[in-house]
């Protein structure tokens, strides 16, 4: 774990347990879905053949909620069959990152579809990298993350619009297939790979300070069809999670 995405987290983490802390009543509403796509807000496409380029970009959109909120978090899980990432995407900044996170961009809003958070000032948590060892999940499966506090809450959600999480952008312009010929660019980008919503971490705090679930629909996408049955996955809380980070 790299000292920045460190000192990020452990700066962070306080700002959303202080979005949980603040306390106002709210009354029972509909709880959203969230699901995974390669098409944005309109159409939802789980399988892409990715392009040597930065077009392949992964949307986290939910619809169905009318619940206020004050912030939400979605970690997704990235693994090919063996449960570990090619080169090609590996895009983080740890031992073996062949891309790293320059490649990749994470958005928190978009011009494309109204943003769950709306224009409230807010905080980020953006990463791609390892999942905590308390997950269970394989050593070489990686996970895309996005957190968003905005302690002024939400109030007026609209169940019938179809609200953007996030996207991650990823940029292949260095990606080749086969083996890496050279230093510069990032083999096996023709190995199927899967991203999928890990369940326990797709959550939003509501008004009163609680965390809830969101559902979960459209819960994998893949790469050249896919790298088969997702891997296990264990529940966490965020202080397990802060335990990972201050190593």
């Amino acid at each position: 774990m790299s000292r920045l995405v460190a000192s990020t987290f452990r700066t962070l983490v306080p700002l959303f347990t202080l979005a949980a802390l603040m306390s106002v009543p709210t009354a029972d509403a509909a709880v959203g879905t969230v699901d995974l796509s390669w098409t944005g807000c309109s159409v939802l496409t789980s399988d892409r053949t990715p392009t040597a380029d930065d077009s392949n970009v992964l949307w986290v959109t939910v619809t169905g909620h009318d619940d206020p909120h004050k912030a939400y978090e979605a970690w997704i899980v990235v693994h090919d069959a063996e449960g570990g990432l090619p080169d090609a995407w590996r895009f983080d900044d740890y031992s073996n990152g062949c891309q790293g996170m320059s490649s990749v961009r994470i958005d928190h809003t978009s011009k494309s579809c109204p943003s769950f958070s709306g224009d409230l000032p807010s905080i980020q948590i953006k990463n791609f990298g390892p999942p905590p060892a308390s997950f269970g999940l394989p050593a070489g499966a990686m996970m895309a993350v996005i957190a968003n506090a905005y302690p002024a809450g939400v109030s007026d959600s609209n169940a019938e619009t179809r609200y953007f999480l996030a996207s991650f952008r990823f940029d292949h312009a260095q990606s080749v297939e086969g083996v890496s010929p050279d230093a510069e660019h990032c083999g096996g980008f023709e190995t199927p790979v899967s991203f999928y919503l890990h369940a326990p971490r797709v959550k939003y705090v509501d008004l009163s300070g609680d965390e809830q679930f969101f559902a979960v629909g459209n819960a994998i996408a893949t790469v050249h069809g896919g790298a088969g049955q997702s891997l296990p996955a264990a529940t966490t809380t965020w202080g397990a999670i802060k335990g990972q980070y201050r190593r």
